[in-house]
């Protein structure tokens, strides 16, 4: 996996504190072809999410910008056209009939049926980027950036978000604070005898794996 696409994967992991398994399988337009993760014919979306608000539908998409050189700066016609291909996919229904991957025509799917089933959907954008929507000034070449100005002129429209890493590091102390991330759990095991043991180490090894922890070991 590329690290464009490694960010992808794990901003939307912060975003939606959710596993990279559950992101990749249930979140990412990201599809598996020979071994190796792919983008194409993604529409220009990186991430689509569907949150049942009990009434409503808030469909969440996603766009992700990385750069593996420098810190990403903004601009207004990658933002203007994340807006018109989300516009384009979910309002007017693909009127250009665009091929899509097999992940996004799954979340295409699933937008149509809720449709059809009478369900409110409401819209919400994210666009999240590799770099600081409060700089004004490019450290190296001192010359003047437009992050904050863009970033806030967008962002007047309620159903439009522009993430930065500063706000990735916010999402992640809040989830530390809040102990949401990391869960104590209880467990109580019986030691049994086992046919797993030998002879010269008379003592049970066992392994397996709980949602995201894997490799958990018990000698008894």
């Amino acid at each position: 996996m590329s690290r464009g696409h490694a960010f992808e994967i794990v901003a939307l992991a912060i975003l939606l504190n959710k596993g990279f398994e559950e992101i990749i399988s249930d979140v990412s337009t990201l599809f598996l072809s020979k071994k190796t993760y792919h983008g194409n014919k993604d529409f220009g979306l990186d991430g689509v999410w569907f949150e049942d608000n009990g009434s409503t539908i808030t469909l969440h998409v996603y766009q992700m910008k990385h750069s593996d050189k420098d810190l990403v700066t903004l601009k207004e016609n990658e933002l203007d056209k994340f807006i018109a291909d989300t516009t384009n996919l979910f309002c007017d229904g693909n009127p250009a009939g665009k091929e899509l991957n097999p992940k996004l025509e799954k979340y295409y799917q699933e937008y149509i049926d809720l449709t059809q089933s009478g369900r409110i959907i409401d819209l919400k954008m994210h666009f999240v980027f590799f770099g600081n929507k409060n700089m004004e000034t490019d450290p190296v070449s001192k010359s003047k950036i437009l992050n904050k100005d863009i970033a806030e002129r967008y962002e007047q429209d309620l159903g439009f978000e522009v993430i930065d890493l500063n706000g990735l590091s916010r999402i992640l102390r809040n989830y530390n604070a809040t102990n949401i991330i990391r869960k104590e759990i209880e467990y109580s095991f019986s030691a049994l005898k086992s046919n797993i043991a030998t002879r010269s180490d008379p003592q049970a090894i066992l392994s397996f794996t709980v949602q995201n922890v894997k490799a958990v070991n018990f000698r008894f």
